[in-house]
């Protein structure tokens, strides 16, 4: 929130200056997020006289101005507007002045053959309103030359602390950030909110609360004999500074009070709440479903049955603690008003606020909750403000109050302070500060003393809220540092998320990147996926493509491939995360690894075989368990091809699954290029998983490689061969690897071809050995169908 300084000042009794302050309130909880001294903006701008004009003589809507600047010095000026009169005090730009409405840099500049020396200036180009309807006529009292910062009262620095939610309460207001300067200062700030008259009033008002929960309090009072018009120079010059348009008197009032206060209040033109005798009902009510409502701004809304209206008995008059409407809003001719000050609930105005879009002060401040008390502060305040300024007078009132605050009383102990805060600070400079802030203390000992929580004080609900404020107020870098008394023991070791952060890496090594996705996909993507697991609904989604929980990581990794294969023709994704089984047993979540791979340069069984290898490469990192690829048994309609599709196992437990995404599913989710997919669950790989580092020796002798390539049947799988291999070569083979496939055109066979290498430990193996072994391997072969080709 932007405070003023000098309103701060004022109300706190500090002498600091505006970078002493910030620092002093910076430290003691409030960050500092900004500031801006206005005197800045305005330099270079002074309060000009009028002296004379007459036409330019090349320009028919133009004027030349003699304008008396102060101390002698005198200014032409070219002009084009016509709303002033000689003797008229305006202000004035100096050459070397910026323009605050479009940051231009004003200059001696030539206009039609006659030099102008500075600007005049209306108010919207001073950044004080939206008026641009000609210069802006100042008080006829103010002195030629003075400053206009000065003369306007903005020689004024603005603060803007950022309130965090728990001290909203009290501390979005003048008087709640000046409560606390006074306290850093070691002071006791005095009383300041005015007293409500509860006087009886020669006519009525009646104040109706249908909702008492979401409105304990409605105080309406009724003041006639009103003059709108400008409000004084000093409150506009507050509003400003808090970064609030000054509008009339009637309308600044009721936002320089909610400001000082920190409770909105909103003023009516009585006629267009009062029924045709001059009675005012005032009826808060939840609006009828499709209940129509135009805001001050000229926004329509659409209501919701659950949105809380201010109305009278015939239509609704504004949105509750949001907004004013447009019909009963102040105009000039406005003689007669209804001032309302409440208290609404904060959990239904940030709901009608998110339904509808809007963003006001009064939300603001409504949403945090603050105490049904300040209302009556807020109303007093008004109504002296009103009487002063615009000659109200109070005719009626109504103060319909059904809250419920309850005073609450805080045990507080000096000991327990002291050791939460690890200093021996005094108890009686403990007592000074809770004071300060405010609380009554009673029942005073040797041990400690009970505090009366005041109204404003919604954030206090425990002994600990008390010992936070005395280490704030004493200040945490004044809190010597000492050693811990017990030895801190470190936190166990997540085995778990230590093997996840290995995979992670191992995925990056194999050319893999990451993706984070929601955690919701579509009922239609479960469907399309064949998933039949029953999800968990989210009750109030974004949107209907965001509506379950997701029990797979593939529908969202199939769209995430439909976005980035429209930028590119090969990658490889995955992702860590959590599925959501909605089990009545047993609810869980399980933790699992899924990924896809694209390359639309190769073909369908290539695609398949890349990712089966990278596949393999990984589990081959992370575990020490044999890993296999069979295929199903039974193939059942969903994702996978009918084929080219299989189980992954480590240790003969199944993992997981891998295979390519069937033509039907991807069309479904706008992929038109084969891809396909794999995914495993975390837990069962982590089970399998060495958990000691081994130390392999490198070998002291070379190995040996040889290259074996055969046609098979379509059919026969990769690892059966494999297997074959593998026995027939006995302890001398180290290790196989598949590097080729290829199928005939007719499916009939295809060409499997493997990298082979041969060692021994304790010495080079001859190559009579290793053609011994290598007939052994093809003769096992070709009893089992394959046709080994030798060239």
């Amino acid at each position: 929130m932007k405070y003023s300084y000098k309103w701060l000042k004022e109300l706190s009794g500090t002498d600091k200056s505006a970078p002493d302050l910030m620092k002093m309130v910076g430290l003691k909880g409030f960050e500092l997020e900004g500031f801006e001294n206005l005197s800045e903006q305005l330099d270079k701008f002074v309060v000009g006289k009028i002296l004379e004009f007459h036409d330019h003589p090349n320009a028919d809507n133009l004027r030349l101005v003699k304008v008396d600047l102060g101390a002698g010095e005198e200014a032409k000026i070219v002009c084009g507007a016509k709303n002033f009169e000689v003797g008229d005090k305006v202000p004035v730009a100096l050459v070397g002045a910026t323009i605050p409405l479009n940051r231009m840099k004003i200059e001696r500049r030539e206009v039609r053959g006659e030099f102008s020396n500075g600007m005049l200036c209306a108010e919207d180009e001073l950044g004080l309103g939206k008026n641009h309807d000609g210069i802006m006529i100042l008080d006829e009292s103010l002195v030629v030359g003075t400053p206009l910062s000065e003369a306007l009262a903005l020689d004024d620095v603005v603060l803007d602390f950022d309130v965090l939610p728990n001290r909203a309460h009290d501390c979005l207001s003048h008087i709640g950030i000046a409560r606390e300067i006074a306290v850093m200062e070691g002071r006791k700030m005095e009383e300041v909110y005015a007293e409500l008259s509860h006087e009886p009033f020669q006519e009525n008002i009646n104040v109706d609360i249908q909702n008492t929960e979401s409105c304990p309090r409605y105080i309406g009072v009724v003041l006639k004999d009103i003059i709108v018009g400008p409000s004084p120079r000093w409150m506009q010059a507050r509003l400003i500074a808090s970064g609030m348009e000054p509008i009339n008197n009637v309308v600044d009032i009721t936002n320089y009070v909610m400001l000082e206060i920190g409770s909105p209040l909103h003023a009516f033109d009585f006629d267009n709440v009062a029924d045709k005798d001059g009675l005012v009902k005032i009826v808060v009510r939840n609006a009828k479903k499709g209940e129509m409502l135009t805001l001050l701004d000229g926004k329509e809304l659409e209501l919701d049955e659950d949105d809380l209206l201010i109305a009278n008995e015939k239509k609704s008059l504004a949105l509750a603690g949001i907004k004013g409407g447009l019909e009963s809003g102040i105009s000039p001719e406005t003689k007669k008003i209804v001032l309302e000050t409440a208290n609404f609930k904060g959990f239904d105005i940030r709901k009608t606020r998110q339904r509808h879009g809007l963003l006001t002060e009064a939300q603001i401040r409504f949403e945090k909750n603050i105490s049904s008390r300040l209302a009556e502060f807020a109303s007093a305040r008004a109504i002296e403000l009103l009487i002063e300024l615009a000659n109200a007078k109070v005719v009626a009132s109504d103060d319909a109050n059904f809250s419920k605050e309850e005073i609450k009383k805080q045990n507080f102990e000096f000991d327990y302070a002291k050791g939460l805060l690890g200093e021996q600070i005094e108890n009686e400079k403990m007592v000074e500060i809770i004071a300060n802030l405010g609380f009554e203390v009673e029942n005073r000992t040797e041990k400690g003393f009970d505090a009366i929580v005041p109204f404003w004080r919604l954030d206090i609900e425990g002994q600990a809220d008390l010992v936070e404020e005395i280490g704030r107020i004493v200040g945490y870098g004044n809190v010597a540092n000492t050693s811990i008394v017990e030895n801190i023991a470190p936190a166990k070791t997540n085995e778990l998320r230590k093997f996840e952060w290995k995979l992670i890496s191992k995925m990056n090594g194999l050319g893999f990147d990451e993706v984070r996705l929601y955690s919701f996909y579509s009922r239609k993507d479960a469907e399309n996926c064949g998933i039949s697991a029953e999800h968990f609904e989210v009750e109030n989604p974004l949107s209907e493509e965001l509506a379950l929980m997701r029990a797979s990581l593939i529908p969202n990794i199939l769209r995430s491939v439909c976005e980035n294969i429209k930028h590119f023709s090969d990658f490889s994704i995955f992702e860590l995360g959590r599925e959501y089984h909605n089990n009545k047993k047993d609810g869980q979540e399980t933790r699992k690894i899924a990924g896809a791979l694209v390359d639309v340069s190769r073909k369908d069984a290539d695609i398949f075989y890349l990712l089966k290898g990278r596949v393999e490469a990984l589990l081959k990192n992370v575990t020490s368990g044999k890993i296999e690829f069979i295929v199903p048994s039974e193939w059942k309609d969903g994702i996978y091809h009918k084929t080219r599709t299989a189980e992954i196992l480590v240790d003969g437990k199944k993992i997981g699954m891998l295979g390519q995404v069937n033509k039907i599913v991807a069309k479904k989710f706008g992929i038109k290029k084969p891809v396909v997919v794999f995914e495993f669950e975390l837990e069962k790989v982590f089970l399998q998983a060495s958990r000691e580092n081994k130390f392999k020796k490198i070998g002291k002798f070379p190995v040996v490689l040889r290259d074996l390539s055969m046609f098979v049947d379509s059919r026969k799988l990769s690892s059966e061969i494999i297997q074959n291999i593998e026995k027939s070569a006995g302890d001398f083979l180290k290790e196989v690897e598949l590097f080729d496939v290829y199928e005939d055109k007719d499916n009939s066979r295809k060409s499997l071809a493997f990298h082979l290498a041969f060692g021994k430990e304790d010495a080079t193996l001859e190559s009579e050995t290793i053609e011994v072994i290598m007939s052994k391997i093809i003769s096992s072969l070709e009893e089992i169908g394959a046709e080994v080709r030798t060239k």
